[in-house]
């Protein structure tokens, strides 16, 4: 009887170290940024990731347009048994937000819309500049330190 325990213990454990790994593999996200500058002066900045989303790239005709990888820093450590299940299914994903600008580096050099346009009035004039990453599918997976991005475009026809 303690054998059955203690292999069942054994098998749980094994399971619980498993489901670890699974959660930081190829995990697909959208991600987009816009930034508003007016008269060289920042007005206003959207990061956002998504949950992770069950796979476009698979159904639709999108194809690999970028890949790059990033080192991590001062992510919580897998190895640590007190680290909650619940925090390790999000770790990607806060891996994602905390390397916001290294992330969004990796995704201008995919692709960018700029809109810039000059306002003149009495007095002078306006300037106001508009970077836009429209809602992008990236696959991402964490390795160690090493947080690993495929940035994927629809396929023109």
């Amino acid at each position: 009887m303690r054998f059955f325990l203690f292999l069942y213990f054994l098998l749980c454990f094994l399971g619980v170290s498993l489901h670890a790994l699974n959660p930081l593999e190829d995990q697909e996200f959208l991600i987009s940024y816009r930034l508003k500058i007016v008269d060289s002066r920042v007005m206003g900045e959207e990061y956002s990731v998504s949950k992770p989303i069950v796979s476009r790239i698979k159904t639709a005709p999108y194809v690999l347009d970028y890949h790059c990888s990033i080192i991590t820093h001062n992510l919580p450590d897998l190895k640590n048994p007190l680290l909650p299940i619940k925090l390790e299914r999000f770790l990607l994903e806060i891996a994602l937000k905390k390397e916001k600008e290294r992330v969004i580096d990796c995704i201008l050099k995919s692709q960018v819309a700029i809109t810039h346009y000059d306002h003149s009035y009495k007095n002078g004039t306006t300037t106001t500049s508009i970077l836009n990453l429209k809602a992008l599918s990236v696959r991402a997976s964490l390795v160690g330190d090493a947080l690993f991005l495929d940035i994927f475009r629809k396929e023109e026809e």
